[in-house]
């Protein structure tokens, strides 16, 4: 019973919030991307510029997403004001004239900036104005391979019949266009290509066609890690499906974490109103196991193991879905509890040292739940952490 009432006590300390959660993992790569709706113009987009500018602030620095592509960057004052308040992110913007403007964000403390370019500048109107931004990082810690990060907000699905099929087209045309200059430029390199595409991979939203504009990477295995989330009818776009997308070098994707893909689609849960006040689309992550663990884990071979280090044990995603993936940073095996609220075991199980492993929750109903991380006999309490189940 004692247990069980040192069990509710931690509960009630992290009560819900109305804060939005964290995202990022310390000792893993997250990557974002989120359409920010017309961010900074007054005249389109939400109606309460200083609301949804706040909120946009407040998200991006509880996130913690180590690299952002943002999406409809409307006003470039509004954008430097935000960037002045994310001091651990430094940032690029797109140069040309087209008012919705695509930016980079990243950890300043991870990375270095090469370079920043327009690519693909000879098909302007099939990107609707809107050229790839693409902004070349180096990893500060280690000698890893250069990240090459590429923004991409293609031609929306509006307008008339005939508006709508050259959209289409314009779409297709500018998807075998990334194809022919990954393959001709950054073959056997890392990228990312990320951002707001504007259709789904399965099929298209366009009524006059049934293929996806982006079957042609599809057909040829390109890795989009977004397209679990369409299978499981989850959305990115507050009224359609999943329009935004993540896709990465096949360099990249062999540090995937399984099941990380995450879209923050339950935000009016954390915020009421969120897709007027704030944007009409849903931040959109994935993690890779990406760093080097030594060069990151801040010496905690010092530390016993018996103290609580909040570095020990991460899990992510957190609110979470069908799966979660648990890292333990310990140099030995833990096991892991997980109570509902009434304090009966719902999961046991045991992770062996410094591994990432991925647990099935899928059958666990939406709520609040408890993880209790501790050494193999569950003599010694490492952690205790709250888990929020949201589907």
């Amino acid at each position: 019973m004692k247990k069980l009432l040192i069990l509710f006590l931690v509960l009630s300390f992290y009560a819900p919030a109305q804060n939005f959660p964290k995202f990022g993992v310390d000792s893993l790569l997250e990557i974002g991307t989120w359409n920010t709706e017309w961010f900074g113009d007054t005249a389109n987009g939400p109606s309460d510029e200083i609301t949804q500018f706040n909120n946009i602030v407040k998200l991006i620095k509880a996130a913690d997403i180590d690299i952002w592509s943002l999406e409809e960057i409307s006003n470039q004052q509004t954008f430097e004001s935000m960037m002045s308040q994310l001091s651990s992110y430094s940032s690029s913007i797109s140069t040309f004239s087209q008012t919705q403007k695509m930016a980079i964000l990243w950890k300043n403390t991870l990375f270095d900036k090469l370079k920043v370019e327009h690519i693909l500048t000879s098909y302007n109107y099939d990107f609707a104005g809107r050229l790839p931004l693409m902004t070349t990082l180096k990893y500060k810690k280690d000698d890893l391979d250069t990240l090459y990060v590429i923004s991409v907000h293609m031609k929306a699905n509006t307008g008339t019949i005939s508006q709508k099929q050259d959209a289409y087209q314009r779409r297709k045309n500018a998807a075998n266009f990334l194809q022919l200059y990954i393959e001709s430029v950054l073959k056997d390199k890392k990228y990312i290509v990320l951002g707001d595409w504007n259709d789904r991979l399965d099929f298209t939203i366009y009524d006059g066609a049934s293929a996806s504009p982006f079957k042609g990477l599809m057909d040829a295995n390109y890795f989009f890690p977004t397209k679990t989330l369409a299978d499981k009818g989850r959305k990115t776009y507050y009224t359609g499906s999943v329009i935004d997308h993540i896709m990465v070098s096949d360099s990249l994707n062999k540090h995937y974490i399984d099941g990380s893909i995450n879209v923050f689609d339950n935000a009016n849960a954390y915020l009421s109103g969120f897709s007027n006040s704030t944007s009409d689309h849903y931040p959109l992550f994935a993690s890779y196991k990406f760093f080097n663990q030594k060069a990151i884990q801040r010496d905690t071979a010092k530390v016993s193991i018996i103290e609580l280090k909040p570095i020990s044990f991460d899990i992510y995603p957190n609110p979470i879905s069908d799966k979660m993936s648990l890292v333990n940073h310990l140099d030995v095996p833990v096991q892991i509890v997980i109570y509902n609220l009434a304090g009966q075991k719902i999961i046991t199980d045991f992770i062996r040292e410094n591994e990432v492993k991925s647990i099935n929750t899928a059958e666990l109903n939406n709520g609040l739940f408890l993880i209790k991380i501790s050494d193999t006999n569950s003599q010694e309490i490492f952690e205790i952490k709250r888990l929020v189940i949201a589907k």
